[in-house]
Order: structure tokens, then sequence, then C-alpha cells
């Protein structure tokens, strides 16, 4: 019975000797895209990986750690393995590439590379465990990546974006062909869209059984393309003040000043309404119109120039830096102000007999003066004539006082088309005198205030 009981005893140590052997023994590296890591016993001798970061031509490697109070320290790092495995790939701009022969400043130069590293994080699924460790406290893990699967992955994505931009390329010549301008210049411009996160590398493809550089080819013809295109228009123009003598500016677009350009944005600035100026854009004949209401004369020139912002279907801002260093077409028109001259025809009665002197055109002529308004000494020289029409009639008698009422109205016409351009009056304007006409005179002579505060404004206001 004894030697039983020892065989049974030695027989369970040998078992248990030979699990523990079989349980230390260091699982070898595998593919995971979970961060699901088996915990690891604890160890006082650290692996050699964690003592010296190991040196590889064939792996890109990371090492991360994180406090084991932390509730997700296997998440926590695995990221940060994966942030240093990261850093070991390296983002150059190729001497050959667009971004290395434009001068588009270092700050999007590093948005470029910055991007790009973005990109490359996003491409090192097939990232391995290799091992981990840990004492307790805290946990390590170590992960590394193929550099020929993680190349084989960028090539493959870089290849599907060429083909992508080479379509639009290839539509960016037909347009050209076709003389569609507008058209064209978007998609050169979705051409470089499309391979926008390797403008800094070389773009090679083969197009029609030629090898292209597709980035520098793209720009090129964007730029010859702009540079072809002439707005053409007066090189001064006249503004009057609600003038409709005035006959608006038609400006247009043409490719090396022969084939007319539609769909193209334009910005107007300088002489014209509103604080961010005029967005047109051109008509099938190539035209736009600037009407003479929406040019002012507190500025002494018009300044055109192609909206090429609005050619851009992408928000990128390395893109948007590309086009802005473009050369947009531009055009400058002087202005010549030419103030209004006006002349004023007065019919002024009280109680229907015509005055033996007017009173209300000295009135606005005064209060216009005060303005800057001109005055014509005829009525053939004045761009404006204000017709004034005025009488008085009789109110009521109250103990020897007798009320008159004054209705005045005016009317401002253009002198070259007849049209009428304003209209205003001012009713029961009342005169309390001694007699009926005493009475008119006097409502005549309180009509200034009305005139000086209300009527001349007013006619300032809307013809100004």
């Amino acid at each position: 019975m004894k030697n039983t009981k020892q065989m049974i005893r030695s027989l369970l140590y040998i078992v248990v000797g030979v699990f523990l052997t079989v349980a230390c023994k260091t699982s070898p590296p595998q593919k995971t895209d979970t961060p699901s890591e088996p915990d690891r016993p604890v160890s006082k001798s650290k692996p050699s990986w964690l003592l010296q970061k190991p040196q590889s031509s064939s792996y890109y490697q990371g090492i991360g750690n994180a406090s084991m109070s932390d509730p997700d320290y296997q998440q926590t790092a695995r990221n940060e393995a994966l942030d240093d495995l990261s850093a070991e790939i390296s983002v150059n701009i190729s001497s050959t590439s667009l971004l290395y022969q434009l001068d588009i400043g270092d700050r999007f130069r590093e948005e470029y590379q910055n991007a790009i590293k973005a990109e490359v994080n996003q491409l090192v699924e097939g990232h391995e465990l290799v091992d981990s460790w840990q004492d307790g406290q805290m946990y390590w893990t170590f992960y590394r990546l193929s550099k020929a699967e993680h190349q084989r992955r960028i090539d493959e994505k870089k290849n599907t974006a060429l083909e992508k931009g080479l379509d639009f390329y290839d539509k960016a010549l037909t347009s050209l062909d076709n003389k569609n301008y507008t058209l064209a210049i978007s998609y050169f411009t979705q051409t470089l869209a499309a391979i926008e996160n390797y403008l800094g590398e070389n773009t090679t493809i083969t197009y029609k059984g030629q090898s292209i550089l597709l980035a520098n080819e793209a720009y090129s013809g964007l730029k010859n393309t702009l540079n072809g295109i002439r707005f053409h228009g007066p090189d001064k123009v006249t503004v009057r003040q609600r003038s409709e003598n005035s006959e608006n500016l038609t400006i247009e677009a043409r490719f090396n000043d022969d084939n007319k350009v539609t769909g193209f944005p334009a910005i107007v600035t300088g002489a014209v309404s509103g604080r961010n100026g005029l967005r047109k854009t051109t008509d099938t004949k190539g035209h736009f119109l600037i009407a003479q209401r929406e040019m002012v004369t507190e500025s002494k020139s018009l300044h055109i120039e192609a909206n090429l912002r609005k050619l851009n279907s992408t928000r990128s801002k390395l893109i948007e830096a590309i086009i802005d260093k473009l050369p947009a077409p531009k055009k400058e028109i002087l202005i010549e102000a030419k103030t209004l001259t006006m002349f004023i025809e007065s019919d002024e009665n009280n109680l229907g007999k015509t005055l033996n002197r007017t009173v209300i055109n000295g009135m606005l002529v005064g209060a216009l003066s005060q303005k800057g308004i001109v005055f014509a000494e005829n009525k053939a020289e004045a761009d404006l004539i204000i017709k004034i029409s005025s009488d008085t009639r009789k109110g009521s008698e109250l103990s020897g006082l007798f009320t008159t009422f004054l209705d005045v109205d005016v009317n401002i016409i253009d002198n070259n088309t007849n049209k009428e351009l304003y209209a205003d009056a001012i009713y029961d304007l009342k005169g309390i005198q001694l007699s009926y006409e005493k009475a008119g005179l006097k409502a005549y002579q309180d009509a200034r205030e009305r005139i000086e505060k209300e009527l001349a404004p007013e006619i300032l206001k809307n013809l100004y």
C-alpha cells in the first residue's frame, strides 16, 4: 500500500511539471485585428524586445504600454504600439511630384504630410501581435507589420486613385476639344482632387500609350486653360446715378480672344453695390451684364476676376491652396462718375391763381443744393426734371380767422427717356390768416420745414 501511494504521488508531480513547462512556453506571433490579448503571467525578467527595440528590414515594429489600473489597458497599449509602428513609416515629397515644384508654403506641405500620416494609420491592418508582457502593474505589447504587405496595400489604393484621376483628365481634354473651357477646368480640378493624397509622390501613369505624370499634366492643363481666357469690355465707363439713359455694362469671356467661354464664374468688386461684390456667370454667349444700378461712384474702378474657387468642388485646403496659386483672368475698368444735373419746372398756385413768385421751387433748390445737387440753367442741359404742382384750397372760417390747405405734388422725370423715376406728395399743409388768400400764402411759408426735412431727403434717398 505504501509503495502504491508513493507511485501515485510521483506520477502527479510528473504531470504537473509537464503542464507547467508547456504553459510557460512563449506563443508564436499571430495576426490580429482585435484588441483581445491573453494576460501573461507575472515575470521578473523583462523580454529582450522590451530591453531594446528590435530592428528589422522586413517589418515596421511598435511597442506600447499601459497601466493595468486602466480598465481598457490592453486596448490602450495596443493603440500606443500601433502609433509607434506608424511612426516608422516615413512620408517624403518626391522631387518629381507636383508639390515639390509648386511654392505653396510650408504650412500646406505640413498639412499634406499630416493627411498622408492619417492615411497611413488607416492602412496598418494586417499587423501581427508578436508578444506581450506584464509585471502586475504595467502591461506592454509588441506589434509588427510586414513592409511588403503594407506597400502592396498602398500601391493598390494609389493605383485606384490614379485610374480615377486619369478618367477625369481624359474628360478634361475632351472638353477642351469641344471648346467647353469651364467644364475642362472643372475636370482638371477633379483630377487633382482624385489624387490629392499622392500629389507629393511620383504620379506616373500610362495614357494613350505614353507615360505621363498625371498630377503635373493636370496642373499644366488647368494653368494653360486659364491663361487663355480673357475678359473683354470697355476700359472706361461713365456712371450716372439713376439715369435711365445709362446702359448696362457687358463683359465677355473669350478663349484665345476667339472662342466664347460659357458658364464661367466671376467676382466683380470695387465700384459696385454690396460689401462682398457681385457674383456673375457668363451666359450661353459668353457674356454677363453689370447693370448701372449695381455700380456706385465711391470707387474709381471696377475689378473683374475669375472666381476659381467656385470651380473647385472639393473642400480640401491643399487643393484650394494650389488653385489660389493659379493665374486668374482679370480686368480693370476705370469709372468716370458724372453728377446728375436737375432742372425744376414749377406750377405753383394759390386758390387756383398762379403765384407771382414761386415758393416751393426756391425751397427745394436750396435744400438739394446743400446736399451737392447741381441745377442746370436750362431744361435741355439737365439729366432730370423735377416737376412741382401745388395749389391751395379753402378750409373753414371761425371768428374772422380763415383756414386754407396746401397740397404739393412732385414728379421726377428722366429728361432723355421722359420716364418717371420718382413721385411724392405732401397734403393738407395748413395756413391761418385774416383771409383765405393770405391763409394760402401762410401755408406756403410754413411748408419750408416739411420740404427740407421730408421731401428733399426722400428725393435724395430714391435717386442716389
